[in-house]
């Protein structure tokens, strides 16, 4: 929904305080509406909004010397000095804030509009009958919305919404059989309802535009009656209560949707863990849990006749998968916890929610995908050498280096960081370092084999031995 807001709006509630206020910043939250206000609007609002602010004060400083005077003992009233234009500056900021403006692009500009408007003043047509200065104004404002309904500027949305109390540009005035009003008559305000050459204008701009609806209200009040009444008990804490009953089939239509894609979930779960050899039985797949609601709207049209939620959950699983190693002799069950992603909508009918169905299902990378680290298999060690006394030269070299591969690929994943680009020079055993231990290899009878603890040294008699047998 794409909402214009007139200055005469903000005029009685300048920090929108008032509850008509807050429900309505609550509705623009929920439904994810837009704001937009004319460059006009948002320059009056800028010089309406600085002249408040002079006449409180002076009216502030008036009523404390008049009170001052009544009293016997004069006390030392409270001074307050302003810098009214950085008053102004700071309050536009904030209304910026108030109103989810994303940018400069929910202050809409001039645009091309004086040929537009010069047709309206020589047709002296609505809402520019030269009867007073905020005739240019209201026309440029009114420009302005046919732009938006017409989808020249904004967001395209199907529903457009104009709120202002200025009846007298706007509005149908006071008629009488259908008639305009003729004075001193009895007749009847049309409250919400457009003057005919508005529109006129109106059904021009939606055959060319993808709007389908323009509604004009005159305050927050009027337009909360037509679209917040529907849909301010639908929240995130209500629809997600409603996900976790069984009657609104959102776990059955998950693990129909899991059991469909079974191949694309079991490859994330096995990409999680290479090292592993992983057994899945999609079957036997539960929830265990949902998260808070994400990206929450909620989606009113025709006046909450027709009312869509919408919104991002993710869902916890317990997954049971038999693990295996290629150096482990016995296979492990484990229960992992992957959650998935889902983007749903849950339609209403007549405030009810209907059957609900997913725009998309997402299985992102997750920690409740990777093996304990108690499931992994204890490698053997580099200084255990006894072990690979009868393996070959290669076989062992091989070992060694899946050791060194094994222990870097799963330190990266286990800690879940971005895994850096592995060189070839890194992962290569220089044998140069094994000299000894090649000799061990191929001579298992070798006197040089290590022993635990620190080396002993030769003995003396061993030592002047050797050398006279060398001489």
């Amino acid at each position: 929904m794409e909402i214009i807001i007139d200055t005469n709006i903000l005029f009685n509630d300048w920090a929108l305080r008032s509850e008509d206020s807050k429900a309505f910043l609550d509705l623009v939250e929920r439904t994810g509406s837009i704001i937009y206000i004319p460059r006009i609007v948002w320059e009056e609002t800028r010089r309406n909004y600085r002249n408040e602010l002079l006449n409180k004060h002076a009216a502030y400083v008036r009523a404390a010397k008049q009170f001052g005077r009544m009293l016997i003992e004069q006390p030392g009233l409270k001074k307050v000095e302003l810098d009214f234009d950085a008053e102004v500056g700071n309050y536009l900021e904030w209304l910026q804030k108030q109103l989810k403006f994303s940018g400069v692009s929910n202050i809409l500009p001039y645009g091309d509009l004086t040929e537009r408007i010069a047709n309206r003043v020589m047709e002296k047509r609505k809402p520019f009958n030269f009867q007073n200065d905020h005739e240019y104004k209201d026309t440029l404002l009114w420009e302005t919305v046919l732009d938006v309904v017409s989808s020249r500027v904004g967001r395209s949305d199907n529903e457009v919404v104009l709120i202002s109390n200025d009846a007298n540009a706007f509005g149908a005035g006071v008629l009488v059989n259908g008639k305009q009003q003729v004075k001193n008559q009895k007749s009847e305000k049309q409250n919400g309802v457009l003057h005919p050459d508005l529109q006129e204008d109106i059904e021009v701009a939606l055959v060319t535009g993808k709007a389908q609806n323009f509604y004009y209200y005159e305050s927050f009040a009027e337009f909360l009656a037509a679209h917040y009444t529907h849909i301010k008990g639908i929240d995130e804490v209500s629809v997600g209560v409603y996900l976790g009953k069984e009657e609104s089939g959102f776990e059955q239509l998950l693990l129909m949707n899991l059991y469909a894609r079974s191949e694309e979930f079991i490859s994330v779960i096995k990409s999680a863990n290479p090292m592993a050899i992983i057994g899945v039985n999609i079957e036997s797949i539960t929830v265990r849990d949902f998260s808070l609601i994400q990206d929450f709207y909620v989606y009113p049209f025709q006046k909450g006749e027709i009312v869509t939620a919408s919104g991002t959950v993710f869902v916890y699983l317990n997954v049971v998968v038999n693990s295996s190693y290629p150096n482990s002799f016995s296979t492990r069950p484990v229960t992992l916890t992957p959650p998935v992603e889902v983007k749903f909508n849950l339609p209403y009918i007549d405030g009810n929610p209907a059957a609900i169905h997913f725009e998309s299902l997402s299985i992102p990378f997750s920690s409740g995908m990777i093996l304990p680290e108690q499931v992994r298999p204890e490698l053997p060690k580099l200084k255990d050498i006894s072990l690979y006394q009868h393996i070959n030269l290669s076989r062992f070299q091989a070992v060694i280096e899946n050791q060194s591969i094994y222990n870097r690929v799963a330190k990266v994943i286990w800690d879940f960081k971005e895994p850096p680009l592995l060189e070839l020079d890194d992962l290569k055993v220089k044998w140069d370092n094994f000299k000894d231990l090649k000799r061990e290899i191929s001579d298992p009878a070798s006197k040089y084999i290590p022993k635990k603890g620190a080396p002993q040294p030769f003995k003396k008699g061993a030592t002047a031995k050797r050398k006279k047998k060398r001489k």
